[in-house]
C-alpha cells in the first residue's frame, strides 16, 4: 500500500512517473485539505475517498474503479485502458473521461449541474453511462462519443447542450443514445445518431 501525505493547506499532489506500479491501495491526505492529485499508475487503479477542492486526476494501465469511497471533487479527469466504473456516492462537478481498450465508461454521481467534457470510449463496443441526480450540461464537441456503444444519460432535472452553438454534444458512430431527463434540450443536428 502507498500513501503520499502533504503537509501544507491546500497542497497539491502529484504521482506522475509513466512508469509507477502501485501495488494494494493508494492514499492521498493534506493538512487541512488538498487542492489537486495527479496519479499515473500502469496498473488497474481504485480511487479511494477523495476530497479535493480542484481536480482529481487518474491515468491507469488498466481499469479504474472507486471501491474505496466517495470522490468529492470539481473537476474529475480520467484515462483508462480497460473501463472505467465509478458508482460511489460522488460528487464531482466536471468530468472529462477516456478509455482505449475493453471496457465501458461509468459515473454515478450527484451535482447541481455535472459538466461532461470530452468523455470518450474509443473501444470498439464500450458505452459511455452516466447518471447524475442534478443536472447534465454539456461543453465542447463531442462532449460524449464512443465508437459504436450505446451513450446512456440520465439527470433528475435536465440535460442541456454546450452554450454557444458548439455542434455535435453526442457522437455515438451509429450507437444508441438514450437521454432520460425532465427537460431535455432541443439538441437537433448536435447529435450524430438518431435518438
Amino acid at each position: 500500500n502507498s500513501t503520499f501525505t502533504a503537509s501544507a493547506a491546500g497542497a497539491s499532489i502529484s504521482v506522475n512517473n509513466a512508469s509507477n506500479a502501485f501495488a494494494g491501495t493508494v492514499t492521498f491526505a493534506g493538512a487541512g485539505g488538498l487542492a489537486n492529485v495527479t496519479v499515473v499508475d500502469t496498473n488497474a487503479f481504485d480511487i479511494i475517498g477523495l476530497t479535493l477542492t480542484g481536480t482529481l486526476s487518474v491515468t491507469s494501465g488498466g481499469a479504474i474503479t472507486d471501491s474505496g469511497g466517495a470522490i468529492n471533487v470539481a473537476t474529475l479527469t480520467t484515462s483508462s485502458a480497460g473501463g472505467t466504473t465509478l458508482d460511489g456516492a460522488n460528487t464531482v462537478a466536471s468530468f472529462t473521461g477516456t478509455n482505449t481498450t475493453g471496457g465501458n465508461i461509468s459515473l454515478t454521481n450527484t451535482a447541481g449541474t455535472l459538466t461532461v467534457q470530452g468523455v470518450n470510449n474509443q473501444f470498439a463496443t464500450g458505452t459511455v453511462t452516466i447518471n447524475n441526480t442534478g443536472g447534465i450540461q454539456f461543453a465542447g464537441g463531442p462532449a460524449v462519443q464512443t465508437s459504436n456503444g450505446a451513450v446512456n444519460l440520465t439527470a433528475t432535472t435536465t440535460i442541456l447542450h454546450s452554450a454557444g452553438g458548439v455542434p455535435f454534444d453526442i457522437n455515438a458512430n451509429g450507437g444508441t443514445i438514450t437521454l432520460n431527463a425532465t427537460t431535455v434540450g432541443a439538441f437537433g443536428q448536435d447529435v450524430l445518431t438518431t435518438l
